[in-house]
């Protein structure tokens, strides 16, 4: 990245090494919040329908995810009704990424 470009991504502005899988499982996690909250959801009532401990719900709408995987929230959005899907293409960029949609 030019050093005069702005940088938008938070992960990054704060020189994150792992920016691109960082922003996925934020972007997973917010994902997982929002169903929570739509649906009305305590943290108890999320993790009986996800099949974990509350705790780990409660880690998720704080935003504390260093110790979720990718498989892991996207278990969790299956879990909550939502459809995941991933997607595997050539890259036409000089660099394949990783990055979550919708």
């Amino acid at each position: 990245m030019n050093k005069s470009e702005p940088v938008y991504n938070v992960f990054e502005a704060l020189g994150f090494v792992n920016v691109e899988e960082m922003t996925a499982r934020a972007n997973l996690a917010s994902k997982i919040i929002g169903v929570v909250r739509v649906r009305g959801l305590s943290c108890e009532a999320a993790a009986e329908l996800v099949g974990c401990a509350a705790v780990r719900i409660e880690q998720v709408c704080n935003a504390d995810l260093d110790d979720f995987t990718i498989d892991e929230l996207c278990r969790y959005l299956v879990a909550l009704g939502q459809d995941v899907q991933i997607a595997v293409k050539p890259t036409a960029d000089t660099e394949a990424h990783l990055c979550v949609t919708g």
